[in-house]
Formats: C-alpha cells, sequence, structure tokens
C-alpha cells in the first residue's frame, strides 16, 4: 500500500496475526508443556498445604495431664487369708490435677530405686475389710484407690481385663481421678518397695504423668 495516499501525519499500522496475540517479549509463545508442567506444580503445592491444614487440625494433641503425688506413710498390715499374712503398705496422696480423667485414662507402675525396669504388678483378691482387703495373691503388688473417708473404691493389679483396674462395691469403672484421694501400695513382705518410685503413665491416646517416691 503506498504510504503518499494517506494524509500528512497519519502513520500506516501493520494488522498483528492472531498467532502474535499469544506471543511474549521476544516474539516466542509458552510452550504447551511447560505450561502443563507449571499447573501441574500448582496443584501439588496446593494439595500439599491442605494437606497439612488438614493433619494440623485433626492431630491436635491433647494437653498432659500432671497428677500431683505425694507420699504419706509407710506401714504394715496383715490378713489371715493370705500366705504370707503380712504385706509393707504405702499409702500415696493424690494432691492434684491439671486435666479431668479417669482411671480409663492412666495406670500405675513401680519401679525400684535400683533398676529401670518396672516390677510388675501382682494378681488382686479381695477379702471383707481392712486395710489388707485387697492383697496380691500373687506377684510383688497391687494399688488400691481410696476415698477421703478411707473407703476403698477399686485396685489395680496385672490382670489384662480393664488395663488392670477393677471396682469394688457399688462402684462403678471408670473411677474419676476426683474421687481418689490415696493411692495405697500393698506389697509383699518379702519385696522391698522402700525407696521405689510410684508413676502415672497414659492409657487410650491419653497424656498422663505424675510420681512419687515410696
Amino acid at each position: 500500500m503506498d504510504a503518499s495516499r494517506w494524509p500528512a501525519g497519519c502513520h500506516l499500522r501493520k494488522h498483528r496475526s492472531n498467532n502474535a496475540l499469544v506471543e511474549g517479549h521476544g516474539g516466542r509463545g509458552v510452550s504447551p508443556i511447560i505450561a502443563t508442567i507449571l499447573l501441574v506444580a500448582i496443584t501439588v503445592v496446593l494439595a500439599a498445604v491442605l494437606y497439612i491444614l488438614v493433619v494440623g487440625i485433626t492431630s491436635t494433641s491433647k494437653p498432659t495431664a500432671n497428677v500431683g503425688l505425694v507420699f504419706d506413710k509407710q506401714l504394715t498390715c496383715t490378713n489371715s487369708a493370705a500366705t504370707p499374712a503380712t504385706f509393707n503398705v504405702y499409702e500415696v496422696t493424690v494432691a492434684s490435677s491439671t486435666q479431668t480423667i479417669t482411671t480409663a485414662d492412666f495406670g500405675l507402675k513401680v519401679v525400684p530405686a535400683s533398676s529401670s525396669n518396672a516390677i510388675a504388678p501382682g494378681t488382686g483378691t479381695t477379702t471383707n475389710a481392712g486395710l489388707c482387703q485387697v492383697f496380691p495373691s500373687s506377684g510383688a503388688w497391687v494399688a488400691v484407690l481410696q476415698n477421703s473417708q478411707g473407703n476403698a473404691l477399686g485396685w489395680f493389679d496385672g490382670s489384662p481385663t480393664n488395663s488392670g483396674w477393677n471396682a469394688l462395691g457399688s462402684n462403678t469403672l471408670p473411677l474419676p481421678l476426683q474421687d481418689i484421694a490415696s493411692i495405697v501400695i500393698i506389697g509383699q513382705g518379702s519385696v522391698n518397695l522402700g525407696q521405689a518410685a510410684l508413676s502415672l503413665y497414659g492409657l487410650n491416646g491419653e497424656s498422663v504423668s505424675g510420681a512419687s517416691s515410696l
């Protein structure tokens, strides 16, 4: 087209092809392969972020129940139904707890001062009354839970049923920790539990801590 035919001040503009509309600087377009890779990368990043958010929400850990235990006293008791009939008794007061828990949330273990290996609890046997109304018929020890009136609510032993917990009388499991005033360790007379450590550990996904020397 002859530019001389146009009025002065006018400039001829060339029409760009449709291909030029998708071209970048330097006349080059984005390769379809690179575009696909970018889309896949963005999708992966977004999926990873979403996964982290979901896992962070669903796996929020429960706060640890810190139970304050204070050693109270040591004495002995007898039970004529047992052989031998004399047992060492270690009473530990439950002073506090930072969370509301029950016996379904924790267990007990006794670790001697001379070893890091826990002493396995024995099998508990019940009689009518007395401090040793529950005693270990076999094994080293059992633990009796008492309320503030000194009445036994239940006991802990080495049986697999209910993670070792048993209820006494009209009480039912699980026993709320708030109803437990003391934990009484009943040990075989031939087993020295003095200076051993009583500690709590969590059950069923609960985090529980607490310890006291005997």
